[in-house]
């Protein structure tokens, strides 16, 4: 295939290439920091449903590999090498889980301790009526650095910095694992052998409670915010205020 375009997203928009699953001639492959697709052919409709991803940039591809972004006329970097593959095979579909978490009340053999050094809170649970009514009026510059996922019982959780300012629980989080503000966890475990340990990826986000329990968000759960998503949130869970 020699593609013609391509487009980069965030590894927790990775989900949203779903949207190209059943057109041919797309293509993805996973970097360390990226999840890319490349297609061989344009069209209106094409061009309508790339305009609704999340796309952290959008690119026309030279015949040599390089890349363009769109509304420059200079290519600045090239097209990822790799496995490419089909985004209908890359992206199978699955049920959907009907809550936020994935797991509840799991127990390890860790614990958590007073005494965190002082870091900015990236994470935040708190009620979906108040989320969606802070979201409807946000500049889109906050909201664009957030990701979100709600669950069917009126709790959203807010990922990203800096977070709303609304009442709820905060966390810090370090490799998508977060703990309450204030504590940290005993004895200290790097992110990625934490995640191996638990069976999650490293693109999840692993919440741990107090009493060392732990809550499971897969990646594949969280939306990039904006108005538009979160009053379709609260209408889908009927909490729209």
């Amino acid at each position: 295939m020699i593609p013609v375009w391509a487009v980069r997203l965030d590894p927790r928009d990775a989900a949203s290439a779903a949207a190209l699953r059943l057109r041919t001639g797309v293509e993805v492959l996973e970097t360390s920091d990226s999840v890319w697709l490349r297609g061989s052919g344009r069209s209106e409709a094409l061009d309508h449903v790339l305009s609704l991803l999340p796309v952290r940039g959008r690119f026309d591809v030279r015949p040599d590999g390089r890349l363009v972004a769109r509304g420059e006329r200079l290519a600045s970097r090239r097209l990822p090498e790799g496995e490419w593959a089909a985004v209908a095979a890359w992206c199978l579909p699955a049920s959907p889980s009907p809550g936020m978490p994935g797991r509840i009340g799991e127990k390890v053999c860790l614990k958590l301790a007073a005494g965190a050094p002082e870091q900015e809170p990236s994470v935040l649970i708190c009620d979906l009526d108040s989320w969606a009514d802070w979201a409807g009026s946000a500049p889109a510059v906050r909201l664009e650095r957030l990701h979100f996922a709600a669950d069917d019982v009126g709790r959203v959780l807010t990922w990203g910095s800096p977070l709303p300012p609304l009442r709820g629980e905060r966390y810090t989080e370090s490799g998508g694992i977060a703990v309450p503000c204030g504590l940290r966890i005993d004895p200290p475990v790097e992110p990625a052998a934490l995640h191996s340990r638990l069976g999650t990826s490293p693109r999840d986000l692993v919440l741990f409670r107090p009493d060392g329990s732990f809550e499971r968000v897969a990646a594949g759960q969280f939306a990039a915010a904006s108005r538009s998503a979160a009053r379709l949130t609260a209408r889908r869970r009927g909490f729209e205020p």
